[in-house]
């Protein structure tokens, strides 16, 4: 079974590769020096901007967030791909030796997707390993069941849910149904603490003071999130967990098609 990290970016995001990649780096020691990270190259120009020991996968242009991913995905030969998007920047390993637990289980269950983080929850349990790590199914009417955030991968699960045109929004609703039969798995709690740190387009508060404490760089351009902007994303979040806990799962989930198709 073989495992790769691929970074899913652009142009526009390049101003949290030495970030990411210095999180990366701090985290290594529990991911294995032998893991090999991967990243979306949408731009040649941008060569000279990827960090040392990341190996581009290049699409010549900017081809769209779900193209850009087929074009990639289709081009390695991992079986398990874990799917990395560019702001998450970790911060902290909260559960040392996890990656030996998750090539067990995998090893085992030979799932099509295993989530690291247990947003959006699950409540059936499934096993608890014998390091105490808790992994939960998830079924096939839990909302955003395909969430990208530090998503582990089948490769040709991952192929057979993708679909051209699409956002990484809309993968996660639309592709949440199409995954529809798929034995998707997450665990009870992340094993790495990780921080949104662009947001909107705009630096994230909180997250910038996490990165900072960590002792990770950012030397980008970006303006910090103003205080009104950040006040709607707060209430906009409160509003959504109070959705997500208190509807059932078909009902929410037929709210956010609803919504997308607005």
């Amino acid at each position: 079974m073989s495992l790769s990290i691929l970074v899913s970016t652009c142009s526009a995001y390049k101003d949290t590769w030495p970030t990411l990649a210095q999180g990366l780096e701090n985290i290594r020691p529990d991911l294995g020096a032998d893991l090999p990270v991967h990243v979306v190259c949408t731009n040649p120009d941008d060569i000279e901007h990827i960090p040392e020991g990341w190996h581009p996968i290049h699409t010549q242009s900017d081809l769209g967030w779900s193209d850009n991913l087929i074009r990639c995905v289709e081009s390695m030969t991992s079986d398990y791909i874990l799917l990395w998007l560019d702001d998450i920047i970790p911060v902290e390993v909260t559960k040392p030796g996890f990656l030996k637990s998750i090539k067990e289980f995998i090893g085992s269950q030979k799932p099509s997707y295993l989530r690291l983080s247990p947003k959006p929850p699950s409540n059936d349990l499934f096993v608890v390993d014998r390091a105490g790590f808790e992994y939960f199914k998830i079924g096939n009417d839990v909302p955003y069941r395909n969430s990208t955030i530090l998503a582990l991968w089948h490769r040709e699960a991952l192929l057979k849910v993708l679909r051209p045109g699409e956002t990484a929004w809309q993968f996660e609703v639309n592709g949440s149904r199409r995954s529809t039969g798929l034995e998707f798995f997450c665990l009870n709690s992340a094993p790495i603490k990780t921080v949104n740190l662009i947001v909107k387009g705009y630096i994230e508060p909180a997250s910038m003071r996490a990165i900072t404490h960590a002792g990770l760089p950012y030397s980008g351009q970006r303006l910090r999130m103003p205080l009104t902007t950040l006040m709607r994303l707060r209430t906009k979040e409160l509003v959504h967990h109070i959705l997500i806990s208190s509807l059932p799962p078909a009902w929410f989930t037929k709210l956010q098609a609803i919504r997308h198709n607005l």
